[in-house]
């Protein structure tokens, strides 16, 4: 654009400004006040008084027509602008100064968090170290148990305690029990090995495998003892011990005659060898194993064992058949009936009764007798270890 053209535009401007605000104010004397002053030229300080008229209260000068602001509105944006810049340098040192501040907080907040640490642990120590060397412990045990049951403790010796009346061998618990020489000492399945003692020999009635440390194993055993032969539901003949283990079946009467004979013991069901047999009245079974075992330790044998509904008796010799009654009080009334068997007052020869119904008293009715004032048949021989010659 040509230089000159700039001056007439700007008076342009000036003339148009003139006609659009034709009510101003005068001036003082001393000519029209021109609009633009050069650029170079200061603004005055607000509130400041000139050529006498009042500045105090007048509004501010429109902008020219085109939208560009006048000189005065030039110099109040180039003020702002130097304004802008210290604002903005003041904000940024605010920021400046909350960052420090914030950055303080945190080291404060995190040494409050360490200090805190510090008293927890103090007053915690003891019982942190003795949870650490609880740990520490344990782990320690929990090798050297490793170690035991894996590497070390080996079975090197089997000990046989064979009670009395045992009729197994050494090597026939051995071969049953299944526990070998050079296994672990603690992985050895002891009771597992003594059940099956127990069960694959029946006339074990207890077994008890202990360890010995640090490399033996003591095998205990208890003989059964026999109380008699009952009849069962399909099998014939069984011989039980006192405890009430199947030992073994019979067809041989013979040999069946050697046991006592137990009459009224009721088996629900037939039963395998080295088992318990289910008997409907177990009370009846002790009462059994008790008269044996008390005529035993008096050198007397029961040839037979009889139940009845709330009684019991039992055959001696197969001539004197002993009547208990009720199954209480029974140690009371086999002692004294075995002082009365013999005692010398029953004769050898004498066949009957020996009533041991009242408790303390006993008394026997030959048969002779009963026969002489028919009180009742005379006793035959029910004892199948006596024969008629000997009765």
């Amino acid at each position: 654009m040509p230089k000159g053209s700039t001056p007439k535009k700007s008076g342009s401007k000036s003339q148009s400004n003139k006609n659009r605000q034709p009510q101003r104010s005068a001036k003082p004397s001393g000519g029209a006040r021109p609009e633009a002053s050069s650029a170079g030229q200061q603004r005055k300080p607000s509130g400041a008084k000139s050529s006498g008229a009042k500045t105090q209260g007048a509004k501010p000068r429109p902008s020219s027509a085109s939208g560009r602001p006048t000189a005065k509105s030039s110099s109040a944006a180039k003020h702002s602008g130097a304004m802008s810049d210290a604002e903005r340098k003041r904000i940024a040192q605010s920021n400046k100064h909350k960052q420090e501040r914030e950055e303080e907080r945190r080291l404060l907040e995190k040494e409050k968090k360490a200090a805190k640490r510090r008293r927890y642990y103090a007053k915690h120590s003891k019982l942190i170290n003795g949870l650490m060397y609880a740990a520490i412990f344990a782990v320690v045990i929990g090798i050297v148990v490793l170690l035991s049951v894996t590497v070390f403790f080996k079975v090197e010796s089997i000990d046989y305690v064979l009670g009395e009346g045992n009729v197994y061998t050494m090597e026939e618990v051995a071969a049953h029990m299944g526990i070998k020489t050079g296994e672990s000492l603690f992985l050895a399945d002891t009771d597992a090995a003594a059940q099956r003692l127990e069960q694959e020999l029946p006339y074990i009635e207890k077994c008890t495998i202990t360890r010995r440390m640090p490399s033996t194993l003591r095998v205990d055993i208890t003989a059964v003892t026999e109380i008699g032969v009952i009849e069962t539901p399909g099998h014939g003949k069984l011989v039980i011990s006192s405890t009430g283990k199947a030992l073994k079946y019979t067809a041989d009467d013979n040999e069946a005659a050697a046991y006592t004979a137990i009459n009224g013991l009721v088996v629900n069901e037939d039963v395998q060898p080295g088992y318990p047999v289910p008997f409907a009245e177990p009370d009846k079974l002790e009462v059994a194993a008790r008269i044996v075992e008390l005529l035993s330790g008096k050198q007397l044998r029961a040839g037979s064992i009889d139940f009845s509904e709330a009684s019991v008796s039992f055959m001696y010799e197969g001539r004197i058949r002993v009547k208990l009654g009720a199954l209480t009080g029974m140690d009371e009334k086999i002692l004294l009936a075995c002082e009365i068997l013999t005692g010398g007052t029953i004769q050898e020869y004498e066949k009957g009764d020996l009533d041991m119904t009242i408790e303390g008293e006993g008394h026997f009715i030959a048969d002779y007798v009963m026969e002489a004032y028919g009180l009742g048949e005379k006793n035959e021989v029910t004892d199948p270890t006596q024969s008629p010659q000997a009765a």
